[in-house]
């Protein structure tokens, strides 16, 4: 998507409501700074980065979105993946 095909506005407000998320995952980050095997932050982080890798592209915002899918594919495959395995139910 284009930027240009976005109503007037809408683009800054998307950008507005970034420095909210951005402060969750400063919150999010001091947590696994204190204890990095927290679950419950480490399952934040994920979903907080998937939010931003879907509303980036649909905002215009491409290489946000590619860095933040690089960044999942990462964790997923080298790094963090087997803290974000689902929990077991039982």
């Amino acid at each position: 998507m284009d930027a240009g095909d976005l109503p007037p506005g809408l683009r800054e407000e998307y950008l507005a409501g970034m420095r909210t998320v951005l402060g969750a995952l400063a919150a999010i980050a001091e947590r696994l700074a204190i204890a990095g095997n927290d679950r419950e932050a480490l399952e934040a982080l994920q979903r907080e980065s998937h939010k931003i890798h879907g509303s980036a592209g649909s905002y215009g915002f491409m290489d946000a979105s590619r860095r933040v899918h690089s960044q999942l594919l990462h964790d997923r495959c080298c790094g963090s993946a087997h803290h974000l395995a689902p929990r077991k139910r039982g």
